[in-house]
């Protein structure tokens, strides 16, 4: 069995996963480890900050730690869409890798939709439908068909990059959250073809849409639940942006990293199912990282064949 680390720099969240991986090329995952670090809001003037390149390099520093107490050689970090939209992007990759070791993989929109859904493939049997990523910088979108993608595309809006360009506090206004719709309509324009095609199927992928789950789960006491209908989660969002006791108790006791961006994340969510007139939505509790380290892995095989 040989370990790989798969670290993901996200908007909102660093997360590592610790995956071992047979002969066969077959994987398990083995740890998994989160931090809420924010990095969507130390960019001030479309740059990262001195103090969310600090963050960034303290957190990876953190977790190679971890990786070398495994004795784990073959890392991969993933960078999406908080170094990509910003105007000092190489800066930014040249002072992480140079102080923790670690070489930045930089995903482009694109890039992240397609292994977002190279991973959800892993575990969903749907082979028609949309998928959705609502990241902390961006949503990703795919529309497939015969599990083969028609088209992807990268919405520049995600749950905490929504809550900081919208909301100014915990119980956003309906005016707050009127403004936050529209500019998610406005971005799916560019999703135009998707709407012609088959979508009462969706697969959810990332945090915010597992911390809706989370949510739904906890209000309904269940202990397994894979997939959502767009009535359900309209409900449960319709109880969660008022921020009301139920609410709030809701939320804190489900999600409470995602206390602040639950609202903007259910905004955009609702708005896409909407949108798309998605019926169901299955819950995928694979993603960008597993499908990264799919693709790594049959990279590596084809590499060692040839």
């Amino acid at each position: 069995m040989h370990p790989v680390g798969i670290i993901d720099l996200g908007s909102n969240t660093v997360r590592l996963s610790i995956y071992t991986v047979d002969q066969t090329n077959h994987f398990e995952n083995l740890l998994n480890k989160k931090e809420t670090v924010g990095l969507a809001g130390y960019i001030e003037n479309g740059r990262m900050s001195e103090a969310g390149i600090s963050r960034a390099i303290a957190t990876l520093s953190r977790f190679k730690t971890i990786l070398e107490g495994f004795n784990i050689s073959d890392v991969h970090v993933l960078a999406t869409a908080p170094l990509r939209n910003i105007d000092n992007t190489s800066e930014c990759i040249d002072r992480i890798q140079f102080h923790t070791g670690l070489n930045i993989d930089l995903l482009s929109g694109e890039e992240e939709a397609t292994l977002d859904f190279d991973g959800a493939m892993l575990c969903t049997d749907l082979s028609d439908g949309l998928l959705i990523d609502i990241g902390g910088g961006s949503t990703e979108l795919v529309c497939f068909k015969d599990r083969s993608i028609l088209q992807a595309v990268s919405l520049p809006i995600g749950s905490l990059s929504g809550y900081t360009r919208y909301f100014k506090t915990l119980t956003p206004s309906k005016k707050q959250i009127k403004a936050l719709k529209e500019n998610v309509k406005e971005l799916l324009s560019v999703a135009d073809f998707i709407k012609t095609q088959n979508t009462s199927n969706a697969v959810g992928v990332g945090g915010s849409i597992r911390a809706v789950n989370k949510c739904f789960k906890r209000l309904h006491s269940l202990n397994e639940n894979m997939v959502l209908t767009t009535q359900q989660i309209n409900e449960l969002y319709k109880l969660i942006k008022t921020m009301d006791d139920d609410g709030l108790n809701l939320v804190l006791k489900a999600a409470p990293d995602r206390i602040h961006t639950i609202i903007s994340g259910m905004t955009i969510l609702t708005t896409i199912l909407n949108h798309f007139d998605v019926l169901n939505l299955t819950i995928s509790s694979y993603g960008v990282r597993e499908g990264y380290l799919n693709q790594w892995l049959n990279h590596q095989e084809l590499h060692h064949g040839a």
